[in-house]
Parts: structure tokens; C-alpha cells; sequence
């Protein structure tokens, strides 16, 4: 009954995460895009994009950097404060993502044009970069492949680095937080955009509607064999014998690449399908509508934090502490994070209680002692 259960739990997790969470985080991007196109200079691209690109990164540096004060949220004991104040941080993180992604890709589109040239070197050069950077990872974790929770204070305000190094005052850091989003991310969304922009360049140009469909059919042909393909490929990377192997590093980015035109064409096909299909006569109501079902949607089913990019995966820690390359478990690990809320709780109260208890037990007697002297 038990691998029944299991196997069942598995497919609802995928369904989860391809259909309601991926489609969240879409919507939210899509929207926040499109409101950026509406309101920040729309007339003049290269400054709107460059406007993007500062803020955006700005957002996520100053959020890097001081995560260990904002992560004193958790300690808040109010559910509503503590419910309220993360959503906050987490819509601030997310807008700052889509304006450094807007950004940066924006300004390639202006300054390297949209030609298939373009697109191929793009893909090319962001491939490769994060490649040799060892974070090829970054580029494929993202929904449908990736499922954050919002239930999981530990993570909840973490910010990782590709530095690795420990969150604190020092220089190293510090250098961390600002060389990830301005090196590591950089490079990952000019690989997504030279893949998108050969989708849209091959993938029927002349109908929004029929690219997205075919798009999203494609990420969803991918998804097999890229679930499956990490069970082959991590003993690979686990055996000892190949740690240092030049064979091992060239499987593990050559898989990693490759599943990362699964998210690439999920995501295109749900956009393109919001913008043939969502109110497409009034962009700006459709932008707007899509930005906040994306975000309420997200905040609904626990899993808002799965909206930004922030922070990096570093290909070291593949293979460590048997962890998956991809990680659609939603159901299990909400129950286990609702459940480990409860336990630290009720061991909070006990603890509460063992101090009020012993207080109390040398207030009376000190006061027992005091009265026996005054007798005196």
C-alpha cells in the first residue's frame, strides 16, 4: 500500500507544480512585465531597460545583504504580522526579479537586435559562462522545477550565494551577494532569452496562440524524460571514483542544459497563451490581472517563494545529502513543515512553562526566607 501511496503523492506533486504553481509564477512575471511596458517609459526602451536593470539589482543586493535582519520576521510571534510582513518581502523580491530580468534582456534586444544570430549566440554564451561559473543548476531551477515553500521558515528569507560563503558582516559576503545577481544571474537570463528568442524565431511566428500551445506541449514532452533522467544520472555523479572526473562534469552540465529547456518552454507557452487569450484587445487590464491572480495564486497554495529568483545552486552540492536535481515535492513536505511548526510550538510552551515554573518557585522562596528573617 505504501508504494501506492507513495506513487500517488508523486503524480499529484507533478501535477501540482506543472499546472497550478508554474502557472502562478507565470502569470505573475507576465503581468509585472507587461506593467513595466505600460508605465516605465514605454516610448523609450533603452531607458526603461536600463531603469530595470539598476532597480531590479539593487533590490536583490540590498535584500542579499541584509537577510540576516529580515529573517528576524520569523521570530515574530503574531501569525498575521509574520504572515503579512514575509508575502511583503517576498512581493518585493519577486518585482525586483522581473525588473532585473526585464532589464537585461531588454537592453540585448536593443543592443545585439532579434535576429536568429543573436538568439543562437545568446544561448550560446549563456550556456557556457554558467558553465564555467559551476552553477549550471541556476538556469533550470525554476517552476515547474523547482517548488519553494512558504511554510519553510528556515529558507524562507535565505539568500544563497555562489561564493558559498556563511551569511554575515564579512567582506567575502558581502562580494557574494553582490557578484550573484549581477554575474550568476545575468548570464542565466541571456541564456533564457537567446532560447526563447529561437522559439519565437522557428516556433510559428505568425500565431501567438498555436506557438504557445506547441510550446507548452513541448515542455510538457520534456518533462518525463527529465524527471526520470536525474534518477540515471545522480549514482553517476555520487560514485566516488568520478569526483574529480572531466567525464562526470560534461554529463552533469550536458543533462542540466537540456532540462533547461523544459521550464524555458513551459513558461513561453503559458505567456504566449495570456497574451492570445487574457484580454488581449487592452494590454494594461490584462497585465494587471495577470500580475495579481500570479501573485494571490501563489500566496493561496503556500508556494509564493517559488515567484523570485534569488540566490544560486551550485553544481558542488549535487549529489550531497541525497538531495534530488529536481524537486516537485509539495504535499510531504508542506504536511512535514506544518508539523515541525507544531513540535518547536509546543516545545516553546514547555520551555515557557519550565521558566515561569522555576520563577515562580524562587519567588516563593525568597519570600519564605524573607519572612522568616523579619520574624527574626
Amino acid at each position: 500500500m505504501e508504494p501506492t501511496s507513495n506513487a500517488c503523492v508523486a503524480v499529484l506533486d507533478f501535477l501540482m507544480s506543472f499546472l497550478v504553481i508554474s502557472t502562478c509564477v507565470v502569470f505573475f512575471w507576465r503581468g509585472t512585465w507587461g506593467i513595466f511596458d505600460a508605465y516605465l517609459y514605454p516610448d523609450n526602451m533603452e531607458l526603461s531597460a536600463w531603469i530595470c536593470f539598476t532597480c531590479g539589482n539593487f533590490v536583490l543586493i540590498f535584500t542579499g545583504l541584509l537577510q540576516t535582519y529580515i529573517s528576524r520576521i520569523n521570530t515574530f510571534k503574531n501569525i498575521v504580522v509574520h504572515f503579512i510582513l514575509s508575502r511583503l518581502h517576498i512581493y518585493i523580491i519577486s518585482t525586483g526579479s522581473v525588473a532585473q530580468w526585464r532589464g537585461i534582456w531588454n537592453l540585448q534586444d536593443h543592443y545585439t537586435g532579434t535576429s536568429w544570430q543573436s538568439a543562437l549566440t545568446s544561448t550560446i554564451i549563456g550556456s557556457g559562462v554558467i558553465c564555467c561559473l559551476r552553477c549550471t543548476k541556476s538556469i533550470m531551477t525554476s517552476a515547474p522545477l523547482l517548488v519553494a515553500h512558504d511554510t519553510d521558515h528556515v529558507t524562507l528569507f535565505r539568500v544563497t550565494g555562489r561564493l558559498g560563503s556563511e551569511v554575515g558582516n564579512s567582506p567575502r559576503f558581502m562580494v557574494d551577494m553582490v557578484m550573484t545577481p549581477l554575474l550568476v544571474h545575468t548570464f542565466v537570463v541571456v541564456f533564457w532569452r537567446g532560447l526563447w528568442s529561437l522559439m519565437n524565431i522557428y516556433l510559428y511566428p505568425e500565431d501567438d496562440a498555436q506557438s504557445g500551445i506547441y510550446s507548452l506541449v513541448a515542455g510538457l514532452a520534456l518533462a518525463y524524460p527529465t524527471v526520470i533522467g536525474q534518477h540515471l544520472i545522480l549514482p553517476f555523479v555520487k560514485n566516488p571514483d568520478n569526483k574529480h572526473s572531466m567525464c562526470r562534469v560534461l554529463l552533469l552540465n550536458l543533462y542540466l542544459v537540456m532540462a533547461s529547456c523544459l521550464p524555458v518552454a513551459h513558461w513561453r507557452g503559458i505567456w504566449f497563451l495570456q497574451d492570445a487569450w487574457l484580454i488581449p484587445e487592452n494590454k494594461v487590464i490584462s497585465a494587471w490581472m495577470s500580475h495579481t491572480i500570479g501573485f494571490l495564486g501563489g500566496v493561496l497554495v503556500l508556494s509564493s517563494k517559488s515567484i523570485p529568483v534569488s540566490g544560486c545552486f551550485l553544481d558542488s552540492s549535487i549529489g550531497k545529502d541525497n538531495q534530488r536535481l529536481i524537486n516537485l515535492t509539495y504535499f510531504k513536505k508542506l504536511w512535514d513543515n506544518v508539523c515541525n511548526q507544531e513540535s518547536a510550538k509546543c516545545q516553546n510552551g514547555h520551555e515557557e512553562k519550565d521558566i515561569a515554573s522555576r520563577q515562580n518557585y524562587e519567588n516563593n522562596n525568597k519570600a519564605i526566607e524573607f519572612t522568616y528573617i523579619t520574624h527574626l
